[in-house]
């Protein structure tokens, strides 16, 4: 085989390889309509007696906030929002104001249904 004909066969070959490896997105499935589903939650839902600053929720799946100001919800109103940190599947709310003694505070997901309370 002549040089020409073996460098043809290899820029032949190394286009067809190339082709081959196309990168493209994946479809991505179906739509995801259900919410996450809270698995554990620090201190648990309807506590008594909490005395922290901070309280976490796990999640069944991943999630994001996009405007958390605007998506969660708290009862009675804060004059200070909490700070909102996301870790894996897991949310947590550390109030920067101390909480009322003797008040049930109900945190509630706007798009959601979840609700948790404690006081």
């Amino acid at each position: 085989m002549s040089l020409t004909v073996r460098l043809v066969f290899i820029l032949f070959a190394i286009l067809l390889l190339i082709r081959c490896a196309h990168p493209v997105a994946p479809s991505g499935g179906p739509k995801d309509e259900k919410p996450p589903l809270a698995v554990e939650a620090m201190p648990e839902n309807g506590s008594v007696n909490f005395s922290g600053n901070e309280f976490s929720i796990t999640f069944d799946e991943f999630f994001k906030l996009k405007e958390p100001g605007k998506e969660i919800f708290i009862s009675p109103p804060m004059r200070i929002f909490p700070e909102i940190r996301i870790r894996q599947k897991t949310l947590h709310l550390e109030f920067t104001e101390p909480l009322r003694a003797n008040t049930t505070y109900t945190v509630n997901f706007r798009q959601s249904d979840h609700r948790y309370y404690g006081r």
